[in-house]
C-alpha cells in the first residue's frame, strides 16, 4: 500500500511539471503572403499611388525556408529576391526571419491601418534587408 501511494504522488508530481521546454515552431505557411504597404506605415509612401507600393511576398520552398521578394515600381520598376530566409520564434509572440544568424526582419499579429485608413488585427511584417526598410501587413 505504501508503494502504491508512493508511486501516485511521483506520478502526480511528475505530471505538473511546466512544459516550457517544447516550443512550437512556426512554419514558412503561416506567414507566407504578399505584404503591401500604405501612407499609414509608411510615411515614405504618402505621395505613391496605390498601384505603385512597394510589396514584400513572403514565399514557402520547403518546411522551413521561405523566399522574400521585394518589388518596387519607384523610381523604376525592380525586384529583389532573398532565398534560404528561415523562421525562429521568439518570446515575445514574434517570428523572427533570419539568413544565416542575421535576423532580417519578423513577423507579429498587431493591429494595422488598411490602405483605406480602417484599424484592424493582421499580420504586420518588419523587414530590413536588401538595402530597404520595410513595413507592410498580409490583407
Amino acid at each position: 500500500m505504501k508503494h502504491l501511494i508512493l508511486f501516485s504522488t511521483l506520478l502526480g508530481l511528475a505530471a505538473c511539471r511546466p512544459n516550457a521546454d517544447v516550443t512550437p515552431v512556426p512554419l514558412p505557411g503561416e506567414v507566407a503572403g504578399t505584404y503591401q504597404t500604405n501612407g499609414f506605415l509608411d510615411y515614405r509612401c504618402l505621395a505613391l499611388p496605390a498601384n505603385q507600393m512597394p510589396m514584400v511576398t513572403l514565399r514557402a520552398t520547403s518546411l522551413n525556408t521561405l523566399t522574400v521578394t521585394l518589388t518596387r515600381f519607384r523610381p523604376k520598376a525592380n525586384e529583389q529576391t532573398l532565398t534560404g530566409v528561415t523562421l525562429s520564434p521568439q518570446p515575445d509572440q514574434r517570428i523572427a526571419l533570419m539568413q544565416g544568424n542575421q535576423v532580417i526582419g519578423s513577423v507579429q499579429t498587431s493591429r494595422v491601418f488598411t490602405a483605406s485608413g480602417m484599424e484592424t488585427q493582421g499580420k504586420l511584417l518588419r523587414l530590413s534587408a536588401m538595402n530597404t526598410d520595410f513595413t507592410g501587413y498580409l490583407p
